[in-house]
């Protein structure tokens, strides 16, 4: 299961996208789910064992990240998206 941050932007999801790069967190861009509203049209992927870190680095950036989710294959196919709330990830 990996984690997707989503933005407001498309500027802020890629200039979280190179934070974090810069930080050496691997991540990758992504078009925004459907699923996920339509915000911005691009959002991040990472390994879990990432995420909070990330969000640090994110947070130092003052970039805001608007959403988490779980993003697991779906029975059936595709893939399902779980809310996480951010508080969960707190790094102050």
């Amino acid at each position: 299961m990996e984690k997707i941050l989503t933005f407001d932007s498309t500027g802020a999801a890629l200039n979280g996208e190179e934070r974090l790069k810069a930080a050496g967190i691997p991540v990758r861009v992504m078009a925004r789910p459907n699923a996920l509203g339509a915000q911005c049209g691009f959002c991040l992927r990472l390994d879990p064992e990432d995420l909070a870190r990330a969000l640090g680095v994110l947070r130092a950036a003052n970039l805001t990240v608007r959403g988490v989710y779980d993003m697991a294959p779906a029975l059936g196919g595709g893939w399902s998206y779980a809310e996480t709330p951010l508080d969960q990830w707190a790094t102050d």
